[in-house]
């Protein structure tokens, strides 16, 4: 596959994303989501619970509630925008999807992160 045979992939796959989400933006501004499984089965909030609400918040610029709804993934969207770029750009050049040595350090370290502030949203109640 060429160079621009990727990127086009890549802009179908982008405008395919934004049309689910903007759609599912739109059922959630009615108050049609999808609950959280993890939520649903064990009562605890997972890491990524109050995502949607972040997104949604964001959407209208309340920066407040977005961190309200969920403070570590709030502060590591900088970072997944980044490295999503980085990973794209990447993928576009030259194919290769696989992650450096370094890269693979940061994702379990995010992981790590993402884990620890579960137990601690839990625990603590925030």
């Amino acid at each position: 596959m060429t160079e621009k045979q990727r990127f086009k992939k890549i802009i179908a796959l982008i405008g395919v994303a934004c049309l689910l989400g903007g759609g599912y933006a739109i059922l959630c501004m009615q108050g049609i989501t999808i609950p959280c499984v993890f939520f649903e089965v064990t009562g605890l909030r997972c890491p990524g619970c109050g995502v949607t609400h972040m997104m949604i918040d964001l959407i209208h610029l309340d920066f407040g509630a977005a961190f309200h709804a969920n403070q570590a993934l709030f502060i590591l969207l900088p970072f997944f925008v980044f490295f999503g770029i980085k990973i794209t750009i990447r993928y576009i050049r030259t194919g290769s999807l696989r992650l450096t040595k370094t890269e693979n350090i940061i994702c379990l370290i995010v992981i790590i992160l993402l884990l620890i502030f579960a137990i601690l949203r839990n625990l603590l109640a925030f």
